[in-house]
């Protein structure tokens, strides 16, 4: 090759035997390498260009014995540019475009550093299963699938990250501390089946999506003050949350606490309470919804150890049951207490019959 070539077209190298490494073919002159450039090159070994500021579109995909790249004046990297690669460590300082899926299916990956970086591609370090240090200190927004099943993933320091999209940490079951000041937006099943996280607290959310934490089965507290509707299924067979805080929470989407470990909860805002939202919750003792106007569906079903319900202590229209089965298989002595002046009113209304003789007026609610 003469130093007059400074770009590598599309495919110029795909499936090519190259029995060593990159550095020495191309001098310093190269500063382009074109998508499937070294697709499949499955002998490559090592890849560094210092001049190379752009790799194209799976311009090193399939490359299965690639274990070491150097490219430090990177601008831009493809989509799919590694994809199943062997390397073990990234460090893009001057990078700041990073296509989809640019490194999926690196399971040899340990650590990754994109300091320039403000948004991370979907599915970027998908099935990166050694990853275990990412460092992304400028990075304003996580792409779907950004870490779907980095097992190893212990920790998500993300200073800057205001917007985490669908199924981002889905199965990092390793992830324990997620650090995130300024995020605003968490999306579906973004942290879905992260079996080690214990706590979270997002001061700043404003809104999570469906089955954003489901499965998180070690998860025990979970603290959204600025969250006015959760998310559907958000919180879903988590069976070890028993603390909870949403205090400007207006909507319980169905099956939020679906099989949750709580004990205790109180929605001082909360004016409609879903379907199944927390069906077979059955260490749930005690719930109070002073504002609450509508129960969906088996919302309490199965919870049979509640033996305590304020309901609609501010609100002049009776709450609205879906079917008396709201409460079916709670705690035998479970008492509905509700404002005094309607005891008789609920005691007749439609699918509160049923439960006539277990409902109190707000009055006699014990204090504890």
């Amino acid at each position: 090759m003469g130093n007059t070539i400074d770009e590598l077209g599309q495919e110029v190298f795909i499936e090519k035997f190259i029995d060593r490494s990159l550095e020495s073919c191309f001098d310093d002159v190269l500063t382009s390498i074109g998508p499937y450039a070294f697709a499949r090159c499955k002998t490559l070994s090592a890849a560094g260009f210092s001049n190379v500021t752009d790799i194209g579109e799976c311009a090193f995909s399939d490359c299965f014995s690639l274990t070491a790249i150097d490219f430090p004046n990177v601008l831009s990297i493809g989509s799919s540019a590694f994809h199943s690669a062997r390397i073990e460590s990234v460090n893009f300082s001057m990078a700041s475009k990073i296509g989809y899926y640019a490194f999926d299916y690196c399971r040899s990956l340990v650590n990754a550093s994109f300091p320039n970086v403000s948004s991370l591609s979907p599915g970027m370090f998908n099935m990166c299963t050694r990853l275990s240090v990412i460092s992304v200190p400028k990075a304003e927004y996580i792409g779907a699938h950004c870490f779907d099943w980095c097992w190893c993933l212990t920790e998500a320091l993300v200073p800057e990250v205001t917007d985490i999209g669908i199924g981002a940490f889905r199965s990092c079951s390793a992830l324990s501390n997620v650090q995130a000041p300024k995020l605003q937006m968490i999306r579906d099943s973004a942290f879905n089946r992260c079996s080690a996280l214990t706590n979270i607290d997002f001061p700043e959310v404003s809104e999570f999506g469906a089955y954003a934490f489901s499965s998180c089965i070690n998860l025990e507290s979970a603290y959204f003050p600025l969250v006015s509707k959760t998310g559907y299924g958000a919180f879903m067979n988590c069976a070890a949350l028993s603390s909870v805080s949403f205090p400007k929470a207006e909507i319980i989407q169905d099956y939020t606490f679906y099989r949750c470990g709580l004990k205790e909860v109180e929605f001082s805002l909360a004016s409609k309470v879903g379907g199944y939202a927390f069906y077979t919750c059955q260490k749930l003792e005690t719930v109070s919804f002073p504002k609450v106007e509508s129960i969906g569906s088996s919302a309490f079903y199965n919870c049979i150890d509640l033996k305590t319900a304020v309901i609609g202590t501010e609100i002049s229209s009776i709450c609205k049951l879906a079917e008396s089965g709201c409460f079916m298989y709670t705690d035998s002595e479970l008492a509905f207490y509700v404002p005094d002046s309607m005891v008789q009113s609920y005691k007749e209304a439609t699918n509160w019959t049923v439960y006539s003789s277990q409902i109190k007026g707000i009055s006699e609610l014990p204090n504890e």
